[in-house]
């Protein structure tokens, strides 16, 4: 049943509301190529800036202990990142797994951070 969908079709849902000169933008390289398995880029910041949105209103609205928190994010994040794969948005290649852990680690990085901070107690 899902073998028979077009993933393609959703390819920009994650920036469908971000015109083409941002997202151009936010595919600079920091660190590494257009070419190298591991690389950071803008959007590599808007990952830990996500972890911290979300670090935040959790902490404030949800009240929830730092374990169920830190699992409810990381599974957030893990299927949005599948979603990307599902989509083709990110290639299932090297590549594409490096850019997914990277991801995964600078959201739960800047998740960790501010949920784990004193600043919102």
């Amino acid at each position: 049943m899902l073998s028979n969908i077009d993933w393609s079709k959703f390819r920009n849902s994650g920036d469908l509301f971000l015109p083409p000169r941002i997202q151009a933008f936010l595919q600079t390289h920091l660190i590494g190529t257009p070419t190298s398995a591991f690389y950071i880029t803008y959007w590599s910041i808007l990952h830990i800036l996500s972890g911290i949105f979300l670090a935040f209103l959790m902490k404030r609205y949800l009240g929830l202990s730092t374990l169920m928190s830190i699992l409810i994010a990381f599974v957030i994040h893990t299927l949005w990142e599948a979603w990307q794969v599902l989509i083709t948005r990110t290639p299932n290649t090297i590549r594409g797994k490096v850019d997914t852990i990277v991801d995964t680690v600078l959201f739960m990085t800047g998740f960790v951070w501010i949920y784990s901070s004193h600043v919102f107690r």
